[in-house]
Parts: structure tokens; sequence; C-alpha cells
């Protein structure tokens, strides 16, 4: 089974469910809505995946991880920034994909 952070999510149907009913998210402590897509019963997919991966400044290491002072964007909520993390990840991982094909040929 692929792992979460390398697979599309549209390609995970047996990880990624849609909620039946509405629960709390564990990460950021707003509700899965019916219909959302869900992980482990309890975390929105972009939760689990910012859990995993970091912020959005952490992927493009301008965090205090690597001498920055980036963080999340003051404001915004942990659902917020946990969607912003997320297409950012998936933004890297097309953009290197592209890059690989490119090179490869």
């Amino acid at each position: 089974m692929p792992r979460v952070w390398e697979a599309d999510p549209v390609e995970l149907p047996v990880l990624f469910q849609l909620r039946s009913q509405a629960v709390i998210c564990a990460y950021c402590d707003e509700e899965i809505r019916n219909g959302e897509a869900s992980i482990q019963e309890n975390f929105h997919r972009e939760c689990i995946v910012r859990a995993v991966i970091g912020s959005a400044a952490h992927q493009l290491g301008e965090c205090s991880c690597f001498g920055g002072d980036r963080e999340d964007p003051p404001g915004v909520s942990a659902r917020e920034a946990a969607k912003l993390a997320y297409d950012t990840f998936i933004w890297l991982r097309r953009a290197r994909e592209h890059q690989e094909r490119e090179y490869a040929d």
C-alpha cells in the first residue's frame, strides 16, 4: 500500500474515506463534515498529511528549522494552515515529477 504522503489522495480510496457522519478532527479540532475525505476516522486528509510533512514554510525551507523565520501565516486556523501545507506539498511533488521527466528525455 502506498504511503499517504507519496500518493495522490484521489488514488487512495482505501485510505481516504468519505465521512458518513460528522466527527471532530484530532488535529485542528474542526468538524469533519459528511462527504469530506478523512483518514483514520478522525483526521481531515490535509491535517494528517500536514502533521507528517510540516508547514508550507518548512517544505520551502523557510522556517526556523532552516534558519528562517516563517511559519504559518498569522491569523489562519490550523485547518487553513493544513490545507496550505497540503497544497504546497502536492505542488512541489508535481514540480519534481515534471522536472524528472524533463531531465529523463
